[in-house]
């Protein structure tokens, strides 16, 4: 379908996630992302309409204008077991704190889970040193850049001639946090960009959240 604008686009997508909510193939994850990155950013996107709009596998969007194809790559950062002590702790009705849950915490079960949510304060003996939270985030999101990379630009069912990533922040980090990202950040980085893995032309690091809050500004990376 082609769309000829930035509201049209958003449109055809919260169509689709009606489509999907029914569908056994569920994409619906993937139109949620889209959806939030572009009514959060949207007045930072470029995008050539009007282009046509199609749903894909690798990799999740393809949009065509054109002599030019162009992919979308969505996906959230968020540490696994974080996500489930927060479905764990919502379902039980109690509160929790995420950074006993981070990308290196140990791996447990969800009945070790459930032990562990609520249990505020904590007992100090369940205390353990913690590498740089934001040193760790900048190595998983070199991963995520790395792997995606992988699967839609070397491995795409649909080679495109410009490539966008887009990794949403679950974390919920803040401004200062996200400029210190920035900082260290500086993608394309050497350990991305080899012979076997080519970079995105961008690649966006945004919140989850869609209102104006102190966890909203996005950080960017595009090629030169």
């Amino acid at each position: 379908m082609q769309v000829s604008s930035h509201t049209e686009l958003l449109s055809r997508i919260r169509s689709l996630q009606k489509q999907q909510s029914s569908a056994t193939d569920n994409k619906l994850d993937d139109l949620y992302v889209l959806e939030r990155w572009l009514s959060s950013c949207g007045q930072d996107i470029e995008l050539p309409y009007p282009v046509s709009f199609a749903l894909s596998e690798k990799p999740d969007v393809v949009l065509h204008s054109g002599d030019r194809t162009i992919s979308i790559e969505v996906t959230k950062f968020l540490a696994k077991q974080r996500a489930r002590a927060t479905k764990i702790a919502n379902h039980m009705g109690v509160g929790h704190s995420p950074s006993r849950f981070e990308f290196d915490s140990p791996n447990l079960t969800n009945k070790q889970i459930e032990g562990m949510v609520g249990d505020i304060p904590f007992d100090p003996s369940s205390w353990r040193e913690t590498r740089s939270p934001l040193r760790m985030y900048a190595e998983k999101i070199l991963g995520i850049v790395t792997a995606k990379a992988k699967k839609v630009i070397q491995e795409a069912t649909c080679k495109c001639s410009y490539n966008i990533l887009v990794i949403e922040d679950h974390h919920h980090l803040a401004n200062y946090d996200r400029s210190i990202l920035a900082r260290r950040l500086r993608l394309p980085a050497p350990n991305v960009c080899t012979p076997e893995i080519y970079c995105f032309d961008e690649v966006w690091f945004s919140s989850a959240q869609t209102s104006q809050s102190h966890c909203d500004a996005p950080i960017v990376w595009k090629h030169s």
